[in-house]
């Protein structure tokens, strides 16, 4: 009897310790388990962000500027009707919002029209002695201007146009569409009528600028954007005199 009870008594103790025990390991276990969770929310809401971020990164798409600006930086030849006229060139300026390199090339801003050839006798033509006489043309230009701000902006409309020697953008904003080209100087006449406003010139027929321009894109990955700058010039040539080796005797301004 003693012994039965006695057990009763010792079994009722084991329980009550095994049942304190217990319940006192459960709670650091939850806490062990929590911890973990959190770790793992952590851990996938990190994985997640460099994800995003990573991605955000490479499927960014960068931009080409190209600014023509009115500072004078040099001449070029160009044929008009079959004759050379020297006319002054202006900076064009090329960077992108990545790589942040700058480099300048020179631009055509301006497109005569001849209008007629004048010849000027000398005194000694009155001898007739022609030796002297000089050969004097007179051109009607053509050139854009932005209208209403001293700078205007123009994004591309397509893909460029990409040739073994020559390069193409078509560009507009609200109210106007430019061209500007890349590529060896044109022969002008009275009858071209879709004359590019704008040509990029250097001395390997506008070959460095393309060069710039594929570099900058294979830098970039992704195809950029294209936007032009304009600068609005202080004064704009309306008719050019020049004598017969092409220097620019005269110029009314507009």
């Amino acid at each position: 009897m003693f012994e039965t009870t006695q057990s009763k008594k010792i079994d009722k103790i084991l329980t009550q310790k095994t049942k304190k025990e217990m319940s006192s390991r459960l709670p650091s276990l939850n806490l062990r388990l929590g911890d973990f969770q959190a770790h793992k929310q952590i851990d996938n809401e990190n994985e997640i962000s460099n994800v995003l971020v990573r991605t955000d990164s490479e499927m960014k798409k960068y931009t080409i500027t190209l600014t023509i600006t009115d500072r004078e930086i040099g001449t070029a030849e160009i044929e008009v009707e079959g004759q050379v006229l020297k006319i002054p060139t202006y900076q064009l300026r090329v960077t992108d919002d990545k790589t942040e390199e700058i480099r300048d090339f020179q631009v055509i801003r301006d497109f005569p029209k001849m209008k007629k050839k004048e010849i000027k006798k000398s005194w000694l033509s009155f001898l007739g002695i022609s030796w002297f006489d000089s050969e004097n043309y007179f051109y009607e230009n053509v050139s854009f201007e932005p209208k209403y701000n001293e700078i205007e902006k123009f994004q591309l409309v397509k893909h460029r146009h990409l040739e073994e020697n020559q390069l193409v953008y078509e560009l507009q904003n609200a109210e106007n569409k430019v061209i500007v080209f890349s590529g060896s100087i044109p022969k002008l006449n009275n009858k071209s009528e879709k004359n590019p406003y704008f040509w990029i010139i250097d001395h390997v027929e506008g070959q460095s600028f393309i060069g710039d321009i594929l570099y900058r894109e294979k830098f970039l990955k992704l195809t950029p954007q294209i936007e032009l700058l304009l600068i609005k010039r202080k004064k704009t040539p309306k008719n050019i005199e020049s004598n017969n080796k092409g220097e620019i005797q005269r110029i009314i301004y507009i």
